[in-house]
C-alpha cells in the first residue's frame, strides 16, 4: 500500500500544502510541487514552502482574501482558482481546495489543502466562450438581415395578389397567400432568434420587481395578437388568484407567457379555449401558472426533449432528428430559468399545456 501511495503522489498532478492560522501562511508544501513545477525558477533566498510566491501578483489579493475568509462558519472548506506566477513555467492557472486539520479536543490551528493545475480546462473554457459569443453575434446579425428581405417578399406577394385579383386570376390567389404565410413563418423565426439571443445576453443584468400577477397577465392577453385564422380562440384568465405577487422583470417574463401561447395555438382548433390559471403550489414560496387547453394534442416526446435538455446540443427528438417548431418553447424555457423558475409540460386526460413555476412569490 505504501508503494502504491508513493506512486499516486508522484504521478497524479495534485500537490499538497499546510497553512497555519497563527502564522497566516503556508508552512508546508509538497516537494513534488516545487521540484516538478518550479525547479528552474526556485530562488534560494525565498522559503520554498511559501505558496504565495507562486501566485501571480494580479491574483495575490484574492489569494490572501481567500484564506482570510476561511472560518468555522464555512468549516474551513472552500476553493479558489488563481493565476499562476512566473515561478511556475508550465502552469497558468491553479485551483486550491482547503480542508480543516482536526485534532481531537483542540481548536483547529492548521488548514490542509491541495493544488491542481487547471490551465487546460480554464483556457479551453475561455476559448469555447469566445466561440459561442462569436456564433451568437453572427446569428443575431443574420436574423436581423433576414427580416428585411422576407418582409419585402411578403409585401410583394400582397401586391401581386391584388393585381391577380384585378385581372380575374382568382385560381392563383391561394398561391400568393401561401407565399405570404411562408414568409411570415421565416420572419417569426428570425424575430424569435433575436429575442432568444437578447434574453441570453441579459443574464444577470435585469432587475426583478414585485408584480401583481393577475393585472400583468390581463395586460399581456389584451395585447396578444391573434392571427385571422385563430381569432375565434378564447383566452381565459378568470381563475388567476388576485393576491399573488411575483418577482419578475416584466418585459422579459411577458415573453414566457406569449411564447407558450403561440406554441399552444399552433396545435389547437381555431375555436378552442386556452385557460391561464394559478392552482395552489406545493410550496408557499412558489407561484404556479398553468397555460392549458382541452382537447389539444401536443408532441409530448419532442417537448420533453426540449424541456429536459441540458444543452442546445441535446435538442434531438426520439428518432434522432433535430426538433422543429420548438423555438417558442426554447424562448419560454430560457425566460423561466432566468427568473430561477421552471417550465414543465402538463399532460392529463382533460387538458394539455404548460406549467410555469416561479420562486419567492408573495401572497397578500
Amino acid at each position: 500500500m505504501e508503494n502504491l501511495y508513493k506512486k499516486i503522489v508522484n504521478t497524479v498532478p495534485v500537490f499538497f500544502f499546510l497553512w497555519s492560522r497563527d502564522q497566516k501562511e503556508t508552512v508546508f508544501l509538497s516537494e513534488q510541487f516545487y521540484d516538478e513545477k518550479s525547479k528552474d525558477y526556485y530562488a534560494p533566498e525565498e522559503s520554498r514552502e511559501d505558496l504565495r510566491q507562486y501566485i501571480h501578483p494580479n491574483s495575490q489579493q484574492d489569494y490572501d482574501q481567500f484564506f482570510a475568509n476561511l472560518s468555522q462558519e464555512n468549516d474551513y472548506n472552500d476553493e479558489i482558482e488563481v493565476k499562476a506566477g512566473d515561478a511556475l513555467p508550465n502552469i497558468n492557472w491553479l485551483k486550491i481546495n482547503t480542508f480543516p486539520v482536526i485534532e481531537e479536543g483542540k481548536e483547529i490551528r492548521h488548514i490542509a489543502g491541495h493544488i491542481r493545475d487547471v490551465t487546460h480546462s480554464i483556457e479551453h473554457s475561455q476559448l469555447l466562450q469566445e466561440q459561442v459569443e462569436s456564433l451568437d453575434t453572427v446569428t443575431f446579425l443574420l436574423a436581423h438581415e433576414l427580416s428585411s428581405p422576407i418582409a419585402n417578399i411578403m409585401g410583394l406577394s400582397e401586391l401581386l395578389k391584388s393585381k391577380a385579383a384585378g385581372a380575374g386570376l382568382d385560381e392563383y390567389l391561394h398561391l400568393y397567400d401561401s407565399i405570404y404565410n411562408f414568409g411570415g413563418e421565416i420572419l417569426t423565426l428570425a424575430h424569435g432568434l433575436v429575442n432568444l439571443l437578447d434574453i441570453q445576453s441579459s443574464k444577470g443584468r435585469f432587475k426583478l420587481e414585485e408584480t401583481q400577477l393577475k393585472p400583468f397577465v390581463e395586460k399581456q392577453l389584451r395585447n396578444f395578437y391573434l392571427k385571422p385564422n385563430t381569432r375565434q380562440t378564447e383566452l381565459s384568465y378568470s381563475d388567476i388568484d388576485e393576491n399573488i405577487i411575483v418577482h419578475i422583470e416584466s418585459t422579459n417574463f411577458a415573453k414566457a407567457i406569449e411564447e407558450s401561447l403561440v406554441y399552444l395555438i399552433k396545435h389547437i382548433e381555431p375555436d378552442s379555449q386556452i385557460s391561464i390559471t394559478t392552482p395552489l403550489p406545493q410550496s408557499s414560496e412558489e407561484a404556479v401558472i398553468c397555460i392549458t387547453s382541452p382537447g389539444v394534442s401536443l408532441p409530448k416526446d419532442a417537448i420533453k426533449q426540449v424541456l429536459d435538455r441540458s444543452s442546445r446540443l441535446g435538442m434531438l427528438d426520439v428518432e434522432g432528428h433535430k426538433t422543429r417548431g420548438m423555438l417558442e418553447l426554447v424562448i419560454a424555457k430560457e425566460v423561466c430559468e432566468l427568473h430561477q423558475g421552471q417550465l414543465d409540460m402538463i399532460n392529463t386526460d382533460s387538458e394539455q399545456g404548460f406549467m410555469i413555476t416561479l420562486p419567492k412569490a408573495r401572497f397578500d
